[in-house]
């Protein structure tokens, strides 16, 4: 248990994830697990049903796109998870473009949206509910299940992210119970990305970036992760699949973007005892 707790605890450069219990009951684990990156289906958004292949037209003002991480798991068993992400295309307009997080626990549409519960009850909230909760409609109330912590940033110099960065990280309070009748009913966590106006046309990618937050080279955390007590899943186990997204803006082109999800570790250097710096490239864009 100690190693397990250890080992997400240390995800620090994204999310401090100490503090959450861990249920004592495990069910079977998966023989593997995955997360995608999409447009947030339950968003009421023009984007909302384009998955992970977004076209905007950002010619006559600023265009917002919510997007989500999704957990995609046969048993609810996870534990933990931290995703990392970064946005790649065309350097004219990749510097402009903007993430920002959506607190689980803070409202986020104008007025209360219904949602369906895996029970088949309808519950109305203007939070944006995430995978792991419950609501009882006994008492009308919706629970938000796990701590989070997020990031977002123009850059991450220490991931290797030139452009724009997002990062959730998320650890159980209680034992792991789907929100709805599948793990990616609802996201783990949205995020607003924001298009400036005249953004140069191109294929803007979304894709995750895997770097290892120990930035003494000692423990190999990887940045994408989850985690439950005594299995681990992540792309060095090869039992974690990642895809991203790409957003279009205008008639696309520019520099060629993927998303699919490539990490190479470059260099590994010792600089006079302070530790080992690790860079990351990440393919796609």
């Amino acid at each position: 248990m100690k190693k397990f707790i250890s080992a997400v605890t240390s995800l620090c450069m994204t999310a401090t994830l100490a503090g959450a219990a861990v249920p004592a009951v495990i069910n079977a684990a998966d023989a593997s697990k995955g997360m995608y990156i999409a447009a947030y289906a339950q968003s009421g958004t023009e984007y909302a049903s384009q998955g992970t292949a977004v076209k905007v037209d950002a010619s006559a003002g600023d265009v917002v796109v919510p997007i989500a991480v999704y957990l995609d798991e046969a048993t609810a068993d996870t534990q933990a998870l931290n995703a990392t992400f970064t946005l790649t295309g065309p350097a004219a307009g990749a510097s402009g473009i903007k993430f920002a997080y959506v607190d689980a626990a803070a409202d986020y549409f104008d007025s209360a949206k219904t949602f369906t519960s895996s029970s088949g009850a309808d519950f109305s909230i203007a939070q944006a509910p995430v995978f792991s909760g419950a609501y009882d409609d006994e008492f009308g109330e919706y629970t938000v299940n796990g701590t989070f912590n997020y990031a977002a940033t123009d850059k991450m110099d220490g991931a290797g992210a030139e452009y724009a960065y997002g990062a959730v990280g998320w650890m159980v309070t209680s034992d792991n119970y789907w929100l709805g009748s599948k793990s990616d009913d609802f996201p783990v966590a949205v995020f607003d990305v924001t298009i400036p106006k005249g953004t140069a046309d191109g294929d803007y990618a979304i894709n995750f970036i895997t770097f290892n937050t120990d930035s003494t080279g000692k423990k190999n955390n990887p940045s994408n992760l989850i985690e439950l007590e005594g299995t681990r899943y992540c792309e060095d186990n090869g039992n974690l699949t990642l895809q991203g997204m790409t957003i279009t803006v205008g008639d696309g082109g520019g520099e060629e973007t993927s998303t699919s999800t490539t990490t190479t570790t470059t260099t590994t250097t010792t600089n006079g005892g302070e530790g080992t710096t690790t860079t990351t490239t990440v393919g796609g864009g």
